[in-house]
């Protein structure tokens, strides 16, 4: 119950409200409109040109959920919210069967945990809510490598064992690949080879080949008739699109000012997993995960921690070499982080009291900021939420939202509680973990009023200029306008 009230907490609470905010998931759900209106399941298009930028799978989810309610342009968001819920439950499979102590009450308030940090963690829930393919690639691989590990770990000694497990990773890549292209081979592949040389002989005995053989047969049957249909109707222009563009230029060449530095990943990771990026990286540490020289000693009691310490580093490294970034692009990466928190704040071994006190230093300074926002939001709420020129109405109706005695009256209620666990606290962890999650809970429940306000103050009056000009241009209507546009 508690990992379903997060999954409509965290991707479906509050979806249809807003346009789109920019050009990139207007054109998704252009793209998947005018599928629905053709009937064309072979070749994505826009505005009448073939469009081979990314793979059709969530275009064929966004059409057939168009089919159903044309008037409802926002249906697409639900492939992704679905997607997001997927890599939720393969992160919950992953950490409680991937343990020895999956079965004992920790290890189950570990799993459940890991799953609450991964739905908790904003970027995650963000992109779960908006039609790009990213969250379909991290849905794909974290099924896949948990579905490796888990054979990894526990045998799989019969031929019928190994032929279903290579079975069902083939469709997880399939699906992947439909999705996002050959990314969803790379990263995944990469991982799992480094971490099957470290993990040895043993770990690698289940991966015959009759894995290898129902893991084929599984990617050619979900993956190869569509790219082999698009090669029929498209023909070179397909490859050159398809393989050239979106592959090949888009790792060695800067594609749509999408440029970044070598280093561009290594400041967008711990953006993308905050709030939980400290207490991951501290369970790495206290692991002894971060050094690949112990990787072969940790194996013994830790070998979740070096997967996802392999996970993040290869998804991070691989995606840093190409030339064209975007932070969304090692969305696969939060699984991993997400499983790491978890080990943090329920570890497997007793607490160190470098642990605890660095929790309590956590504590008390989230404590501290959330009494200076109450009392900020409460007494002189325009020092936070500035007038805005381009958006006066807005800023308006945000400062009456964040200002209003409840949510004064929650946030300072969560710092006396914060400060309470800092200073007397028996499990300053677990305290650390609660008040994070509660203030991101409280994000959450504050996103609809805001994104609601955002969508009467802003959208709604350039919505209004789309209904002027559907009267202007013939064949055009709103819902189509919407789906281009994209309301900043």
């Amino acid at each position: 119950m508690l990992i379903a009230f997060l999954c409509w907490l965290c991707f479906f609470n509050g979806i249809d409200l807003l346009a789109p905010l920019d050009k990139t998931e207007a054109l998704q759900l252009e793209i998947a409109r005018s599928m629905a209106v053709s009937g064309d399941w072979v070749t994505p298009a826009t505005d009448g040109l073939p469009y081979f930028d990314k793979p059709p799978l969530p275009y064929w989810i966004g059409a057939l959920l168009l089919r159903l309610a044309p008037q409802a342009p926002w249906l697409p968001r639900l492939g992704a919210a679905t997607a997001g819920c997927i890599g939720l439950g393969a992160t919950l499979l992953l950490c409680r069967f991937g343990r020895s102590d999956g079965a004992s009450l920790r290890g189950l308030s570990r799993a459940v945990s890991a799953a609450a940090i991964l739905g908790l963690m904003p970027a995650y829930a963000g992109f779960s809510r908006i039609a790009l393919h990213d969250i379909y690639l991290t849905a794909s691989i974290t099924t896949a490598l948990t579905i490796v590990f888990l054979l990894s770990r526990h045998g799989g000694q019969s031929p019928r064992q190994q032929a279903l497990a290579g079975w069902l990773t083939g469709i997880a890549l399939g699906v992947g690949v439909l999705a996002k292209g050959l990314l969803s081979l790379a990263l995944p592949f990469a991982t799992a080879s480094v971490f099957l040389t470290v993990a040895g002989p043993a770990a690698r005995r289940p991966f015959t080949w009759r894995f290898a053989a129902a893991l084929l047969l599984g990617l050619v049957l979900v993956a190869l008739p569509w790219h082999l249909a698009a090669w029929h109707d498209q023909g070179n222009a397909f490859l050159a699109n398809y393989l050239g563009r979106s592959h090949l230029s888009r790792f060695t060449s800067e594609l749509d000012d999408h440029a970044g530095p070598w280093f561009y990943y290594l400041l967008a990771y711990p953006a993308l997993t905050a709030p939980w990026s400290l207490p991951a990286l501290a369970a790495l540490i206290q692991g002894d995960a971060l050094d690949p020289r112990h990787w072969r000693r940790r194996l013994r009691s830790e070998p979740l921690l070096v997967l996802c310490t392999i996970w993040i580093a290869v998804t991070v490294g691989l995606l840093s070499l190409a030339s064209t970034k975007l932070p969304h692009y090692i969305l696969s990466s939060l699984p991993p982080t997400a499983i790491a928190a978890a080990h943090f704040f329920w570890p497997s071994q007793q607490p160190q009291p470098a642990s605890d006190r660095l929790s309590r230093i956590l504590l008390g300074i989230i404590a501290a900021l959330l009494l200076a926002a109450a009392l900020l939001l409460g007494w002189m709420p325009s020092l936070l939420i500035p007038t805005s020129r381009n958006a006066a109405a807005f800023s308006l109706a945000l400062r009456a939202l964040l200002g209003s005695p409840a949510t004064v009256a929650g946030l300072a209620l969560l710092g006396v509680c914060g400060g309470w666990a800092a200073w007397r606290g028996r499990r300053p962890r677990l305290g650390l973990g609660a008040l994070l999650a509660a203030c991101v809970i409280g994000l959450l429940l504050l996103a609809p009023p805001v994104m609601q306000a955002y969508r009467v103050t802003v959208q709604e009056p350039r919505l209004a200029l789309a209904d002027r000009a559907c009267g202007r241009r013939a064949g055009m209507n709103r819902s189509r306008w919407w789906a281009r546009a994209g309301i900043p």
